[in-house]
């Protein structure tokens, strides 16, 4: 990112101005970031001939605004009543181009992006700030499209209904895509079947099984998802009794944030798409996920060592995703992490079955073309034991032999284990006071004396109290994740 550890940064009250708050952290960071990225590159075009001429991109947004769509019910008051529905699942679409020539725009909503030319970058700008910011943690963003790009995108649409926005350029306010369609699935298989013009309908519908089989699939959609289970951290007796406890709390503040968990699972919840998960003859998705033994102190000072997956693998996984802004190491780990995580997906589970009957048989069509010219003995090389203990071979042949252990860099902790000491992530306790004093203070809309009250209170009160409850989120969750070095 910026620096080694970004709270700092995150923690200053520079972009609160009079009765202006616009997130819990400071945000401005990430436009210097999305500027650097997204860089017009100077240096001479290098081909990559293993991405598409034209890669289609697209995240996903939540657009505060909403597409109205009037559903036209009959009346009778002549047509003056109006049905309207709000749909706040939104998409920023791109086509890029992997030449050095420009790509022309199909109006078809998916705008053209060369980051040789320049065209179309600004947009990508804006839509991956809006799909990472967080609601209330991070700014909001707006994104601005032409009125052609919404009205020409099918996926603007509901059903036969489409909407128009009344403003062009249109733009609208949003927030992170993952409030409304974090894993978009169902897009990206759509996208798929458009690829596969040359095959038969059948195999093309949606609802043909047999399209899917592990044996038979022509595209497979690969997620790569840090967060794919919650923090499943060990609780005592006692722990387990107050988690209990919390889950049944029938309090207005409880509830309400029970109820806003609860509205999100619902959204994201696509029926069709788990029951495709649990069918281990589907080859149409794969998951990459963290996986990883961390080394430990526990509360009786042994050193045990302990598998984890998921968030819990991670060192950025801690504070809901948001430690890897303490310090480098952390980031630098889970870079690491990924990559060794990436290549035993690739060697062990992206693979299809085969048969040892005379001769290796392998029944996928493609792949059987692929290993053609192997030897029997050469095939070995690239084939052992999937999740489900079939043998198998693999999709992407991995040339390098096994390693008995991925490497890991040494950190300053002495170990592949990166950690910092308690006082490291407690120094941040001044500049988290300063913060929740800005924010408090230019929140309120009051006359001098209130205001004069409110700055009193908030000195001997508010700002310990709040600070307080910051600083105790931050320490469990550090503590939880095995991130504190004796």
């Amino acid at each position: 990112l910026l620096q080694e550890d970004m709270f700092p940064l995150m923690l200053s009250p520079s972009d609160i101005s009079k009765g202006k708050v616009y997130s819990l952290l400071n945000s401005d960071f990430i436009e210097k970031i999305a500027h650097r990225v997204t860089a017009v590159e100077a240096a001479p075009w290098i081909n990559r001939p293993f991405i598409a001429d034209k890669l289609k991109l697209f995240v996903t947004l939540s657009n505060l605004q909403g597409f109205s769509y009037d559903l036209l019910f009959k009346d009778g008051a002549m047509g003056k009543s109006r049905y309207l529905i709000k749909r706040h699942a939104d998409y920023a679409c791109f086509v890029m181009s992997n030449s050095s020539q420009p790509v022309t725009y199909e109006n078809d909503g998916w705008v053209p992006v060369s980051f040789k030319s320049d065209d179309g970058t600004e947009m990508v700008r804006q839509a991956a700030i809006a799909t990472g910011a967080f609601p209330v943690g991070l700014r909001s963003q707006q994104v601005s499209r032409s009125k052609k790009q919404i009205v020409d995108l099918l996926w603007s649409r509901w059903g036969n209904y489409e909407y128009v926005p009344e403003d062009d350029p249109y733009q609208s306010l949003n927030v992170d895509g993952g409030l409304c369609n974090n894993e978009p699935f169902e897009r990206v298989h759509e996208l798929l079947q458009m690829e596969l013009k040359d095959i038969a309908k059948e195999e093309m519908s949606e609802k043909s099984a047999e399209a899917k089989e592990i044996d038979r699939f022509r595209t497979t959609m690969l997620m790569i998802d840090p967060f794919p289970v919650g923090e499943e951290h060990d609780l005592d007796e006692e722990a387990l009794k107050q988690q209990r406890d919390a889950e049944t709390n029938q309090d207005m503040m409880s509830v309400a944030g029970k109820t806003f968990a609860a509205m999100l699972g619902q959204l994201q919840v696509k029926p069709a798409d788990v029951v495709d998960a649990f069918n281990t003859k589907d080859g149409s998705h794969f998951l990459i996920a963290p996986k990883r033994t961390v080394r430990y102190k526990n509360k009786k000072g042994q050193v045990v060592e302990e598998d984890k997956n998921g968030s819990d693998a991670i060192a950025c996984g801690a504070m809901g995703g948001f430690s890897g802004f303490l310090h480098k190491e952390f980031r630098i780990h889970d870079f690491f992490l990924g990559r060794a995580n990436c290549e035993n997906f690739l060697r062990n589970h992206f693979t299809v079955p085969v048969s040892n009957g005379n001769g290796m048989q392998i029944k996928h069509e493609v792949l059987k073309q692929g290993y053609a010219q192997l030897s029997e003995e050469k095939k070995q090389m690239f084939t052992g034991k999937n999740g489900q203990g079939q043998r198998a071979i693999q999709i992407i042949p991995i040339f390098d032999k096994k390693k008995d252990k991925y490497y890991m860099p040494t950190f300053a902790s002495g170990h592949d284990w990166p950690s910092r000491r308690k006082e490291e992530i407690f120094r941040f306790k001044k500049p988290v006071q300063n913060r929740v004093e800005k924010i408090v203070m230019n929140l309120s809309d009051l006359n001098f004396l209130d205001k004069s009250l409110l700055w009193a209170g908030n000195k001997i009160f508010l700002r310990r109290k709040l600070s307080g409850v910051a600083m105790d989120f931050i320490d469990n969750s550090i503590r939880a994740h095995h991130l504190y070095r004796d």
